[in-house]
């Protein structure tokens, strides 16, 4: 019958059609699109920055393909999402990774600033706190005082601090100072500790002249815990005894 002759001989058109289309769509698009859901990766780590950039490259390579050889190729639309979001990964990462960054300088600063706040007022055993890790602090809502007064350990840590020259001379300075950071002179981490060494100034005045004395702090945080500034903790206090070099 020309009428179902006619019919068979469509569908098996169709059927070509789609077998041709699907043995034509791009290999090197296919590729670049994974690659690209690959680079989102590079949000984890500077190290991975790469990868968007490689993805996004592959993608450029695969639309100019395309172009060249089309209609035999297809698959532009696959290359061109998997450009855009390479595109975007590369932009998100440092973006990312910056403001990171000064959230974590922000914390630990955060915290460097109370602890001198508490030398400076006399408040040793917050101070004591302040260089303890945070499970090992005291429950919020616990007197310090009473407690650096009355377990052995707590009162050895104390003393230890109140007997250091660096504490002694900020507390006699007392509050007839002023407090500045000055700036970050590492940031390390890896997968279970992240440090921070800052460097701060104490100002005061002496006999109507100002002095200043340069203090260095460490800080420390469990990098596979949550973050905030409860979760800091001052491993290393000392003086400068060299200055920075934009600051001689």
């Amino acid at each position: 019958m020309p009428g179902l002759e006619q019919q068979h001989a469509a569908d098996r058109h169709y059927q070509e059609s789609e077998l041709h289309e699907y043995r034509a769509v791009s290999a090197s698009a296919v590729f670049g699109f994974v690659a690209s859901l690959i680079s989102a990766t590079a949000l984890i780590h500077p190290v991975l920055w790469t990868l968007p950039c490689v993805a996004a490259i592959i993608n450029l390579v695969s639309l100019a393909r395309i172009h060249s050889q089309a209609p035999r190729l297809v698959g532009r639309t696959l290359a061109l999402v998997g450009l855009s979001l390479s595109l975007v990964v590369a932009a998100a990462a440092p973006t990312n990774y910056l403001a990171s960054n000064l959230r974590t300088r922000y914390e630990a600063r955060h915290v460097m600033q109370a602890w001198l706040d508490d030398v400076r007022q006399h408040r040793l055993e917050a101070a004591v706190e302040l260089m303890l890790p945070p499970a090992t602090r005291l429950p919020p809502g616990d007197d310090p005082v009473q407690y650096y007064r009355d377990e052995p350990r707590a009162l050895k840590a104390l003393r230890e601090l109140a007997e250091r020259p660096l504490v002694q001379a900020i507390e006699k300075i007392g509050m007839n100072s002023q407090v500045r950071y000055l700036e970050t002179q590492g940031h390390n981490y890896n997968p279970f500790k992240e440090r921070i060494v800052s460097v701060w100034a104490v100002t005061y005045k002496e006999h109507d002249e100002l002095k200043t004395v340069l203090v260095r702090a460490s800080l420390e945080r469990d990098a596979r815990g949550p973050r905030g500034t409860d979760f800091w903790w001052i491993t290393k206090v000392d003086l400068v005894t060299s200055p920075p070099d934009w600051l001689k």
